[in-house]
């Protein structure tokens, strides 16, 4: 098997109606919190969700949070945006790098409502080796940070330190122009 065959992945149908069970119950969540304010249902959301066991890797997805897999040398895998860019980069009328700084970079697909039911792709793999790292980031992170920037926190010296060394970069790349950075990271060393 050729290592791009590898890491084709694979629509799991259980966990993906274990996935829309626990965002069903996330969106009741989110109504008892909106309850009596008339800008709740304005209100949206994204998730990227990493479940990892010794057999697979399932990740989930709606909006533009992005889920990365990665080891030191490259990107083996992301998911794919909800989102107007993500289209444009799609039908090759944009960059990867253009994606993040497309005027319409914020304009979704699919996000999480408490009026609509959430569309989210959910995703097996195979499951992680050694050295491979999976990031989980919001769109103020991975906007600012270039994909080989990220291929540090798959390093073997790599640490929390260069985490949020990166984070902060993201932020000050940002120049005030981010709604959020959140990053997190899952390594086998």
């Amino acid at each position: 098997m050729a290592l791009a065959d590898k890491y084709q992945p694979q629509i799991h149908l259980r966990g993906e109606s274990a996935v829309q069970a626990w965002i069903a119950d996330t969106i009741g969540k989110m109504r008892e919190l909106f309850a009596g304010d008339p800008d709740g249902s304005n209100a949206h959301t994204t998730c990227a969700i990493l479940y990892l066991d010794p057999r697979q890797a399932i990740t989930a997805h709606c909006g533009d949070s992005r889920i990365y897999r990665i080891n030191p040398e490259r990107v083996l895998w992301r998911t794919k945006d909800h989102s107007v860019p993500q289209q444009l980069y799609d039908e090759g009328r944009i960059s990867e790098w253009e994606m993040g700084a497309h005027p319409d970079q914020h304009k979704l697909t699919r996000s999480i409502n408490v009026l609509m039911p959430a569309q989210v792709d959910v995703v097996r793999c195979p499951p992680m080796l050694e050295g491979e790292t999976f990031v989980l980031c919001s769109d103020g992170f991975w906007e600012f940070v270039k994909e080989q920037e990220m291929l540090t926190l798959s390093q073997p010296d790599s640490g929390k330190a260069e985490l949020r060394k990166m984070a902060k970069m993201a932020v000050l790349r940002a120049q005030g122009h981010s709604d959020n950075v959140t990053v997190q990271w899952v390594r086998k060393l």
